[in-house]
């Protein structure tokens, strides 16, 4: 699809469509899929570390970019008996726009590294006798991660 997206970058279609927050869209989505390879991976503090990274900012950037497109057409079309072209609409705007909402869950992210240090921890179920090696990820950092992800999703 990234490729198909990049060919086509200078067709009017694309361009109507916010060419930057659709790749916006892209590279986040990719960046999503990272996620899964964490969970595969043998724990240790870098791999435990990226996870926490990959939880949240690359959703965060997907969100973010569907908010200020979402917000751009809402404001364009409630202008439309207005004459001129509504304020903060181009797309260095945009991506302004959308780079300060992802640096809150960056910001969340070191708060989170600085807070809890990412350690791969040994867990001994006693239940089925395993021994398991995982990442310690606190559930408030958690929390506080997926919490934003989902008041971007509200306000979308």
């Amino acid at each position: 699809a990234c490729l198909v997206f990049f060919k086509h970058r200078t067709t009017a279609l694309v361009m109507a469509s916010s060419r930057e927050l659709s790749f916006c869209i892209l590279l986040g989505s990719l960046l999503c899929y990272l996620l899964v390879f964490t969970f595969v991976v043998e724990p240790t503090a870098a791999s435990c570390g990226f996870r926490r990274f990959v939880l949240g900012v690359p959703l965060s950037l997907c969100l973010s970019a569907l908010l200020v497109k979402t917000n751009r057409i809402s404001r364009v079309f409630n202008r439309a008996a207005r004459v001129g072209r509504p304020p903060y609409i181009s797309p260095e705007w945009q991506l302004l726009f959308v780079s300060m909402l992802v640096m809150v869950q960056v910001l969340i992210f070191i708060v989170w590294m600085l807070v809890e240090t990412p350690e791969a921890k040994v867990d001994v179920s006693t239940a089925n006798q395993k021994v398991q090696l995982l990442c310690a990820d606190g559930k408030i950092g958690v929390g506080f991660t997926l919490g934003y992800n989902m008041i971007l999703v509200l306000l979308c």
